[in-house]
């Protein structure tokens, strides 16, 4: 989770990735929707007294500080509704798609994780909001404009599981030492939505392996994923309050020529097994120096390959290091402020966070074992040096 504040009403776009929009509305009501995320608040007339400039936001972010109760499940993007406290002579309704299997909607009961006066997110009982669960989505009741998130209670009669999109990222560039790392990202994906609004797309440095992605169904227990012997292990309480899991794989692509790259076979299973196929394609071959940041080195300078840190050394540092290093972290990479936040707000997880980081050091020259070693001292993680190689 990351560091979370509402924006103000100035601050929201109507245009930008669709996630939120904007709109004139009277004594006549009307509907306001959503590009993207499937968002839609319906107002009826004589809602209204007078005319109002009304905005809907999804907020596709969780904020630190939402702690579910053990049996509760986020399966839905949170929303926010301005300009707050606004009331309404009659109920709005306000459609949220959500991610989840259920047999008897009826059955299933939510709660309301809204923010107090200090700007934590808590349970909250409020009875201008009442929200009804459809098969495939959420309707909401609004007398007043408020915003939040909705957790399912889980119901294993009622709830049978949540749907996730599946899609795999390599990096744009071959790595010089041809050990690419994969990403397989299972995200929440809420049913009639599409796999490129549930996934980040903004990092130049990675792309998408296939052009549509595939739907897994997860059931309570556990989500196996395996790339050729490499078997890893998602937790269904590994979701219950993220939005995505992230699984790292190392291709080891160094007897593979770039005319003969093989084609990658991933098997995900939990009753059963689902084989999902692609190519390993990369635009070029990346460097391992920038030609503005790098130094100049004399032959008896230049590392060895067994010296540098490779894209796995970084994986295995990012995994091993706790949450509370991000900030001693970018400050002895010397990485500002300002690419640091950006890094943190784009990406949700921990460790796909300081694998960005890392990555972005790394690209600034050539760098070492024994480089990485000083900084992991530097931020007093010295317990860690070393632990990395394989």
């Amino acid at each position: 989770m990351i560091n979370f504040r509402l924006p103000s009403l100035k601050e929201i776009k109507s245009d930008g990735d669709g996630s939120s929009a904007t709109g004139k509305f009277g004594a006549l009501g009307g509907k306001l929707s959503t590009k993207s995320h499937g968002f839609t608040l319906h107002i009826p007339p004589g809602a209204l007294e007078e005319d109002e400039k009304i905005s809907l936001l999804v907020l596709t972010a969780i904020p630190n500080g939402l702690t579910l109760k053990e049996d509760e499940l986020l399966v839905s993007h949170g929303f926010q509704c301005y300009p707050s406290g606004l009331r309404f002579k009659k109920p709005a309704k306000l459609i949220i798609p959500h991610c989840a299997l259920v047999t008897t909607p009826n059955d299933v009961k939510t709660i309301l994780y809204s923010w107090n006066q200090s700007g934590t997110p808590e349970r909250l009982s409020d009875p201008d909001i009442i929200c009804s669960v459809q098969e495939r989505w959420l309707e909401v009741s609004i007398s007043h404009f408020s915003g939040g998130f909705f957790a399912f209670i889980r119901n294993r009669r009622s709830l049978k599981g949540i749907l996730l999109s599946c899609m795999s990222f390599l990096p744009s560039l071959m790595p010089p030492s041809r050990k690419p790392i994969l990403e397989v990202r299972f995200v929440k994906k809420p049913h009639d939505q599409k796999w490129y609004h549930v996934h980040e797309l903004n990092d130049p440095c990675f792309k998408p392996v296939k052009g549509d992605d595939d739907d897994i169904v997860f059931r309570e227990g556990t989500l196996t994923v395996a790339c050729k012997s490499d078997v890893h292990t998602i937790q269904f309480s590994d979701m219950r309050t993220q939005t995505k899991v992230t699984e790292y794989f190392e291709l080891d692509l160094t007897k593979e020529s770039d005319e003969t790259l093989p084609v990658v076979t991933l098997e995900v299973g939990q009753t059963s097994t689902k084989k999902i196929k692609f190519n390993t394609r990369f635009q070029g071959i990346g460097k391992e120096t920038t030609e503005q940041n790098a130094p100049t080195l004399t032959r008896n300078e230049i590392p060895s390959d067994e010296q540098k840190v490779t894209d796995a050394n970084i994986l295995k540092v990012a995994k091993l290091l706790p949450p509370d290093r991000w900030s001693p972290l970018y400050v002895a990479l010397c990485i500002d402020y300002s690419t640091a936040e950006g890094i943190r707000k784009e990406f949700r997880e921990i460790t796909e966070q300081y694998i960005h980081l890392l990555q972005t050091w790394k690209a600034a020259s050539t760098r070492t074992r024994k480089d990485l070693n000083a900084i992991l001292i530097e931020i007093e993680a010295g317990g860690l040096v070393d632990k990395y190689v394989d």
